[in-house]
């Protein structure tokens, strides 16, 4: 059986050009504001999908139906003649933040999205999650998606204008512009093709002579120095899976569903760092989530996950998706997240053991650091 939605797509009339963004009704803010619910409280069922061995909330449950319903919310704000309709999917995730309220699992909790930004054929919608508390609803999670409109031939497709029409919209569709200027800067990002600078040597140096636990140090003896008690290094903090990409996690394309990824990328990185810190970790804020190209159906999924820098008990953590094709052995790089956790303890010192490692891992973009610091500033 057909999906509807491509059934509409279908009913486009032949020969009908696309339309322009002109031709299309300014769209406000309040037209895509929609709700949904997720029955934790009062549906067994579902509350058993979600819960976690701990007796928590599976915070990658949370991420998938965040991602699902930044489309929905994408649907309401867009408006069409008779016979057209977009395919809307996830290009880019930002500013991915959990607040310190940790979500109940007998609680229902609440989703809520709007539209924030729109370009051409790109809109931002803003998801938050919420559960009340008392007679208040309490923010959990709230992320910004970044969505693409697509024809069923995989063209683009101009969405409507967003319009701000009171001060509270005109404040939240400045900020859109903002995170959009962010994107390009850190898309533009060149650091890693620099030198590293004086201060970053003496970041790195002193990192290294932190794991050392004393002995001969002159250069000949250095190999066998021995570490001291609570270092790792890069290579050893990696934890890998593989996974078929089945029918099942499938998106409108044929190719694997966005929050599908990121619940896998999630749930790698938070085993990754209980294996390294040997205690649950709080998953804080994901600084990055970039989708570079979809994932086809049939095709292998390898998600390596690797603690690339530590401050105090908080924890940044890489995770990279390569997609292998079976039968030609050719591996691509589809997705790369960047998530910070925190835990009761303090975290292990992480240091690298190749040049690479220093400045690909330690030192990434200027702009993640700037991320990660915040996050350690506002609750550590």
């Amino acid at each position: 059986m057909s999906s509807p939605l491509i059934v509409r797509e279908r009913e486009r009339p032949s020969g009908a050009p696309p339309l322009s963004q002109a031709q299309l009704p300014e769209r406000t803010v309040q037209d895509s504001l929609v709700f949904a619910t997720v029955p934790l409280g009062s549906d067994g069922a579902i509350r058993d999908l979600y819960r976690s061995f701990l007796g928590t909330v599976r915070v990658g449950r949370l991420m998938e139906d965040m991602d699902l319903f930044s489309v929905w919310t994408c649907r309401a704000f867009l408006l069409y003649p008779p016979g057209y309709f977009p395919l809307i999917v996830t290009a880019y995730v930002d500013e991915f933040e959990l607040t310190p309220f940790l979500p109940q699992p007998d609680q229902d909790i609440r989703l809520r999205g709007r539209v924030t930004w729109t370009g051409k054929t790109t809109l931002e919608a803003e998801v938050r999650m919420e559960q009340l508390k008392g007679e208040d609803w309490r923010v959990l999670t709230k992320a910004f998606f970044v969505l693409a409109a697509r024809t069923l031939h995989n063209e683009p497709m101009e969405v409507n204008r967003l319009r701000p029409t009171t001060p509270a919209e005109e404040k939240i569709v400045a900020a859109g512009n903002q995170r959009r200027q962010r994107r390009f800067e850190l898309a533009d990002d060149r650091s890693l093709l620099q030198a590293p600078t004086s201060e970053e040597y003496a970041m790195l140096h002193s990192n290294y002579l932190a794991t050392l636990a004393g002995g001969d140090l002159s250069p000949a003896c250095l190999p066998e120095t021995p570490r001291r008690a609570g270092c790792e290094r890069l290579s050893e903090s990696r934890l890998t899976t593989t996974v078929f990409a089945h029918p099942i996690d499938r998106n409108m394309y044929n190719t694997v569903f966005g929050g599908y990824i990121m619940r896998m990328a999630q749930e790698l990185s938070s085993a990754n760092t209980y294996l390294l810190c040997n205690e649950t970790p709080i998953l804080r804020y994901i600084s990055y989530i970039a989708f570079r190209r979809p994932i086809k159906i049939g095709t292998l999924m390898i998600l390596h996950s690797m603690m690339t820098y530590t401050e105090g008990n908080f924890e940044q953590l890489q995770v990279c998706v390569e997609v292998m094709e079976p039968k030609t052995g050719e591996t691509v790089t589809t997705n790369v997240f960047y998530l910070t956790y925190q835990t009761a303890s303090l975290a292990p010192l992480v240091f690298p053991d190749s040049y690479s490692g220093r400045w690909s891992s330690l030192l990434t973009s200027p702009v993640l650091i700037a991320s990660f610091a915040a996050v350690v500033y506002v609750l550590g």
